[in-house]
């Protein structure tokens, strides 16, 4: 998306990954605030299960990058999918364990209308504050475009493997799961409207500024 909208994708590139490694281990204090029951075990072995699931896997793949990359690139594709399917797998399993638990029981069609417009307000809730502060610390359009899509989008993802970390239980995964799959949904379609205007936008003023020179 920042790459569409014309901003900074080298910053967005940094941002997404150390935001990925610093999840590992601000999500289960913050979840600790707030949380008395549901996660699994202490703080600190649930912040070193989220380090064997996320962490050692970024670092076997940079250690393997130099013999394995021309295999990657190869079978990209397949790869691609074959990541996609364990996603989906996940969820797919919380989901079967939640409802036939009866998890969702009670829940109405005007219910998850309801999220999804409260996922809505709070995309655009986060949006807004990020623009401010962007504006109030004097970022360029480009900083200001990468920091309004990093820290407004959330990953489906990580979203999947620290629910399984955190709510080993897959009753409680499938319900904690529900709201994250219609913020990251929505938020592909909102974000992809808002970076197709920004880059129009950006055309336009490149096409002004050598007319009016």
């Amino acid at each position: 998306m920042v790459s569409i909208a014309k901003g900074n994708l080298p910053a967005a590139i940094f941002n997404a990954s150390i935001s990925s490694l610093l999840g590992v281990f601000i999500t289960p204090v913050w979840m600790a605030l707030f949380l008395t029951s549901g996660t699994s075990g202490g703080l600190g072995s649930t912040i070193l299960d989220l380090a064997l699931q996320v962490l050692l896997p970024v670092a076997v793949g940079i250690l393997l990058h130099s013999r394995l990359h021309q295999f990657a690139q190869r079978f990209a594709g397949p790869l691609r999918m074959l990541d996609q399917a364990i996603i989906l797998l996940i969820v797919y399993t919380s989901f079967c364990e939640s409802f036939d638990q009866g998890i969702f029981r009670g829940y109405s069609a005007g219910d998850l209308f309801g999220l999804g417009a409260a996922m809505l307000v709070l995309f655009f809730l986060v949006y807004g504050c990020v623009l401010l502060l962007s504006r109030l610390v004097g970022f360029n359009r480009e900083d200001t475009i990468t920091a309004l899509f990093c820290g407004s989008k959330k990953s489906l993802v990580q979203g999947t493997v620290m629910s399984k970390v955190l709510f080993p239980d897959a009753r409680t995964a499938g319900l904690i799961l529900l709201p994250l799959m219609i913020y990251h949904a929505l938020q592909i379609l909102v974000a992809s409207i808002v970076a197709q205007a920004l880059s129009r936008r950006a055309d336009s003023k490149a096409t002004v500024a050598p007319a009016i020179h």
